[in-house]
């Protein structure tokens, strides 16, 4: 769920606060007033997120190229990023929450800054990677249903191939067989002609002293 549907579920009216200068007579303090989630969202060039995500190497685009092609420009110095830096650092990152609030908006309230634009700027950057992560999902699915398909097919030509290896193994050793079984015939055979040969050739010459 992203940020702004997670705001939609709390409602539609939010509270913002912001600091009140001093006067002569009242001392700073912290009021809040009410904005509705329509004023704070700005639209952002979701066409323009979907053609970076067409990308080969969309996983590995930075979300600041994200938020730059979506068109999202800071109003001013401060973003929703410094804002988070800043809480995470000293002093600020030891205060409770209520002293952490009154100095961050007195931090804001010297540099003219509004918690209005920082939402904002939350607003528009949490579009734009729903945007993204949506055009990059439906990529990375079709991805996938290739991918799966390609692999049905290597395991049918696998199958094909095992069928093929376990016929061609067969067809070797039948013929290894066969040979080996024609090789002990010709053996007989031969020793067979040998033997009639001999024979003849006992025949053809008679010993010695039959001669004389």
């Amino acid at each position: 769920m992203g940020l702004l549907d997670k705001l939609q579920a709390l409602g539609c009216q939010l509270k913002l606060v912001q600091m009140v200068p001093k006067t002569q007579t009242t001392p700073e303090k912290i009021e809040t007033r009410s904005v509705t989630l329509k004023e704070l969202t700005t639209e952002v060039e979701a066409e323009h997120v979907r053609v970076l995500a067409e990308s080969p190497v969309e996983l590995t685009i930075t979300f600041e190229k994200i938020f730059e092609t979506a068109g999202i420009h800071p109003a001013g110095p401060w973003t929703i990023e410094r804002l988070n830096d800043l809480v995470a650092a000293s002093p600020y990152k030891t205060m409770n929450s209520e002293t952490l609030l009154k100095a961050v908006m007195e931090k804001m309230a010297a540099e003219n800054v509004s918690s209005e634009d920082l939402v904002k700027d939350a607003l528009a950057k949490d579009q734009a990677l729903d945007a993204f992560e949506n055009f990059a999902c439906q990529k990375t699915k079709e991805r996938s249903r290739a991918r799966q398909k390609r692999l049905s097919e290597i395991r049918k030509q696998i199958d094909l191939l095992q069928t093929e290896k376990e016929k061609l193994q067969q067809e070797d050793q039948q013929e290894q067989l066969q040979f080996s079984q024609w090789q002990q015939r010709k053996q007989a055979y031969e020793s067979r002609l040998t033997e009639s040969v001999n024979l003849l050739m006992t025949c053809n010459h008679p010993d010695s002293d039959d001669d004389k």
